[in-house]
């Protein structure tokens, strides 16, 4: 189906993707992206940002920070899917690549469009050129258009993008920009509950396991507040192969997951044992890097992991490409130069970044 005209292909609308034991990695049960979970407690939200969205004024920003594991993205995912069925709004995520300050014509499909536009940036603190080329654009259309920007916090580059100039900073100053901070999903005991349960029974559908009958003990716990680690914690529950205590707990059982993951593809492959750890360091590198885009790159992280320094070529290439099957990009879009990942970083987030503490850290 042709979600958006030919001439937008910066844009990657967020069709759910499927996930499959047989060749998912187990951490995709639980990324925003595959909806694994239904959406859920997020209605007074979503009813804000359709208001939001059908007001009168042309162009409008709104900014939601929160810590990794809060929900930002999965609102935004199903906030573009209503507003592309419901409203026929053209929508997406806006594609990551790098920016250059001549590239404004990238945004050129913004003008003279018969549909309102809603335009998600994820990642919104790394991308600071590719935001002023974006709202200038937007500042120049003609067509009605929706920014929505999400980040960790609202720290530097905010302050620096409010400086920028063409109209930029004006318009982040104005009171067409909301800066929100995205709240716990659940903020009772009962919600938390409710939430759980939900995310318990759609992963025991998936995994075809018997059903999950109790709750874990400690779901008054402050780090529940980020419904991530609530369905990490429902996962683990499901699976019931270990057992967990506390936030470092759930994620040392989640990333030992994925562990065995690549570890048992690694065998599959006749990759020598003693390398295994190495593909968790390169797992960790990719990811702090972002992701890489080609076999080239792929190779370089590789190269200065000191576990392979005697290893052979056809070892390094064994690796890449176990990595490249585990891991490929999941972006899509009509533009075939467009830049995707040769590998993904590990995600959801919050677990490539204990991934990186236990592997980067650990070597220094």
């Amino acid at each position: 189906e042709a979600l958006l005209p030919e001439d937008c292909t910066e844009w990657i609308f967020p069709a759910a993707l499927t996930w499959d034991a047989d060749y998912s990695p187990p951490g995709a049960l639980l990324k925003a992206e595959y909806s694994i979970v239904p959406f859920h407690q997020r209605e007074a939200e979503m009813q804000d940002l359709l208001a939001w969205c059908e007001a009168d004024n042309k162009l409008a920003v709104r900014l939601y920070t929160g810590v990794g594991g809060m929900g930002k993205t999965r609102l935004a995912i199903e906030l573009c899917r209503v507003v592309q069925h419901s409203l026929q709004w053209q929508t997406g995520f806006l594609r990551q690549r790098q920016a250059s300050y001549y590239e404004l014509e990238r945004f050129a499909c913004l003008q003279n469009k018969a549909n309102p536009v809603l335009i998600i940036v994820d990642y919104a603190e790394t991308r600071r050129l590719e935001l002023t080329l974006l709202l200038q654009a937007a500042l120049h259309a003609d067509s009605k258009i929706r920014i929505i920007l999400l980040a960790r916090s609202a720290l530097d580059w905010w302050v620096q993008l409010r400086t920028a100039n063409q109209g930029v900073g004006d318009l982040l100053m104005s009171r067409a920009t909301q800066v929100i901070a995205l709240q716990a999903l659940g903020t009772t005991a009962q919600q938390r509950e409710e939430s759980f349960f939900l995310a318990a029974d759609s992963f025991t559908k998936q995994l075809k396991a018997p059903p999950l009958l109790s709750l874990p003990q400690d779901l008054d716990a402050a780090y529940f507040d980020r419904v991530l680690l609530l369905h990490m914690q429902a996962l683990i529950s499901v699976e019931g192969k270990a057992t967990t205590t506390g936030l470092k707990g759930i994620l040392d059982v989640i990333l030992n997951r994925e562990r065995h993951f690549w570890e048992s593809h690694a065998k599959a492959v006749h990759l020598p044992v003693s390398l295994y750890k190495a593909i968790g360091i390169a797992i960790a590198r990719i990811t702090l890097l972002g992701g890489v885009k080609s076999r080239d790159e792929v190779m370089e992280v590789l190269d200065y992991i000191p576990l392979l320094k005697d290893s052979r070529w056809h070892e390094k290439q064994l690796i890449i490409d176990l990595l490249h099957n585990l891991y490929p990009s999941s972006q899509t879009g009509k533009n075939a130069n467009a830049q995707t990942y040769y590998i993904e970083p590990l995600q959801p987030d919050l677990l490539g970044e204990y991934l990186i503490q236990q592997y980067i850290q650990a070597e220094i």
